[in-house]
């Protein structure tokens, strides 16, 4: 439910990058790295210095 709660945000305009990083953690929850990684490389092409999603993104990229 929250997965599509946020695409649907997005698709209605939501904060890109807010929404992306927060898709990130839903997907990790949900045991989805992949998917994780790149909502949080999504979140950063909108806001670069977004330090939450590029501190995650960086614990996601040491782990294999």
């Amino acid at each position: 439910q929250a997965t599509s709660d946020l695409q649907r945000a997005l698709a209605l305009g939501a904060d890109p990058a807010a929404s992306h990083y927060r898709l990130a953690q839903v997907q990790l929850a949900q045991n989805e790295r992949d998917a994780a990684r790149f909502s949080l490389q999504q979140a950063l092409q909108f806001q670069p210095q977004h330090a939450e999603a590029r501190k995650l993104l960086d614990q996601l990229q040491r782990e294999p």
